[in-house]
């Protein structure tokens, strides 16, 4: 594998862990603000979406859709960044 296309794979992952982490960040801020509870706001507290959604975290149309937004981010990014470097 070439240098430039590992780099080309690497910036793209990047670019989606940037994506959902600046997600999480933002979704916890706006929890903590609507809960008063500052406590999710430390970076060690680990939180699922079953704070808004009990159980989403189960059954097999919620692995469908989590599968789904992955590679949709992913492949948003993909194109952003294959367009990005045609130039």
């Amino acid at each position: 594998m070439k240098a430039s296309s590992f780099y080309f794979w690497w910036n793209i992952l990047k670019n989606v862990m940037v994506f959902f982490a600046v997600t999480h960040l933002i979704y916890l801020g706006v929890y903590a603000i609507l809960t008063g509870n500052l406590e999710v706001l430390n970076l060690f507290y680990i939180l699922d979406l079953q704070l808004l959604f009990p159980s989403i975290e189960t059954g097999l149309v919620s692995a469908l859709i989590s599968v789904f937004l992955i590679a949709a981010v992913a492949m948003v990014v993909f194109l952003k960044t294959r367009n990005h470097n045609e130039k």
